[in-house]
């Protein structure tokens, strides 16, 4: 299996490996022994698509494992296919746990995806506590606005976007970000009911 990061550039550019619209028809068609041998010679999409099959028919654990080499390299798209697995299956814990590394490492998607899952399983404060140092951050930021309804949270998160804002207008800290984060900062506004 190879590494992480060029298990990433063959997905985008499908070197080697069969078009996820071509693994999808070769399903669909009854095909399934095709998908499953070359996901066992590791082509990525014919493994994300059999264990999307299996998942599907219930079989859960077999689904993991067809994903678990990919997984193992520490490449992000495969952790994160089968921590949605694992949480689908109310094992959520598994899935976080699954993830931990990489939001140790600060990744961010790891990150936003572990809050996330977090809120869905009710520990929304944790989440939140989770995105508010990447605070700067668009993904972050807008999963912690996203999470934050109903929290109780909205006057601390009104002080952050306002923060955020303030060191994104500096010199040389580019514009995408500020556009996001005054927009997020008008729907947090209005949540609280300052719609002036």
């Amino acid at each position: 299996m190879e590494d992480s990061t060029e298990l990433d550039r063959r997905r985008r550019w499908y070197d080697g490996w069969l078009h996820e619209w071509d693994v999808s028809l070769l399903i669909e068609l009854g095909h399934l022994e095709e998908v499953t041998r070359r996901a066992e010679q590791g082509d990525w999409f014919c493994a994300h698509g059999l264990a999307a099959v299996q998942h599907l028919n219930g079989q859960h654990d077999a689904a993991i494992e067809v994903l678990r080499p990919f997984a193992q390299t520490g490449w992000w798209t495969a952790i994160k296919a089968v921590a949605t697995i694992l949480a689908d299956c109310s094992r959520t814990d598994e899935a976080l746990a699954l993830c931990h590394s990489k939001v140790v490492r600060g990744d961010r998607d790891a990150i936003e995806y572990s809050a996330r899952l977090l809120a869905d399983v009710g520990s929304t404060g944790e989440a939140f506590d989770l995105l508010r140092p990447g605070v700067d951050d668009w993904l972050h930021v807008r999963a912690l606005v996203e999470i934050s309804v109903g929290l109780g949270r909205d006057e601390e998160v009104t002080r952050l976007l306002r923060e955020a804002i303030d060191r994104l207008r500096r010199p040389g800290a580019g514009f995408d970000g500020i556009v996001l984060h005054v927009e997020l900062l008008a729907v947090v506004l209005e949540r609280q009911g300052l719609v002036d």
